[in-house]
């Protein structure tokens, strides 16, 4: 199948998803300053200078909160992912009612964040990366993904194993739009989505308004 979207036009201002930090003001702007640097450089950019610099605090603020560089970027990876799972509730929902309307809620959900938060995405699927060589990382990327699996079960009344089909055609579609600057039409991820679900029997339309919310 060939790419039949267009290629995106990223924004001018780049997203950076607010993160919630537990603790002294200090500490939060330290972990904000190494979002802010994660998105603009990735890992390799990280030190304790540079978040030191970009938080505009000394850098004795920052060894002396974080230590390590491994226990900064920890923080950071699951302040991030955190954020990440309460972002989708902050998107436009139409209202609710018929499974169409969930699906199409999941189209807007892909199309109105993925172009303007690619940046956020690709550090996201970078610590996701590193996780997968770091055991005691994955705890973070578990909190993420059961976040996201149990959003996804909710919101199309479908079973975990129809949620995860649906976030792989999702996320997907994002590596290739990091890659490849394309994207797919609204039409053919709409159609994906609705194929996905429609082979699971708990989620048929004349029996969505009647499952418990």
């Amino acid at each position: 199948m060939g790419w039949e979207g267009g290629p995106a036009v990223m924004p001018k201002s780049v997203f950076v998803p607010k993160v919630e930090v537990r603790g002294p003001d200090r500490r939060r702007k330290l972990i904000e300053a190494t979002v802010r640097l994660l998105i603009r450089d990735g890992i390799a950019g990280i030190s304790h200078r540079a978040v030191s610099d970009e938080a505009g605090l000394p850098i004795s603020a920052t060894t002396y909160y974080f230590s390590t560089l491994d226990a900064l970027l920890s923080a950071t990876f699951r302040a991030l992912f955190e954020a990440f799972i309460l972002d989708p509730a902050t998107r436009p929902h139409v209202a609710k009612g018929s499974l169409d309307d969930e699906i199409e809620n999941v189209v807007n959900g892909f199309f109105g964040t993925v172009p303007e938060r690619a940046e956020s995405y690709r550090v996201l699927f970078e610590l996701q990366l590193v996780a997968s060589r770091r055991s005691d990382w994955r705890g973070h990327s578990s909190i993420y993904w059961e976040g996201l699996l149990q959003g996804v079960e909710a919101q199309l009344g479908v079973s975990s194993n129809t949620a995860r089909a649906v976030i792989a055609l999702f996320d997907g579609y994002i590596v290739a739009f990091l890659s490849t600057g394309f994207i797919p039409t609204r039409e053919q991820f709409r159609s994906l989505v609705t194929i996905i679900v429609s082979n699971d029997s708990g989620a048929k339309t004349e029996n969505y308004e009647s499952r418990p919310r």
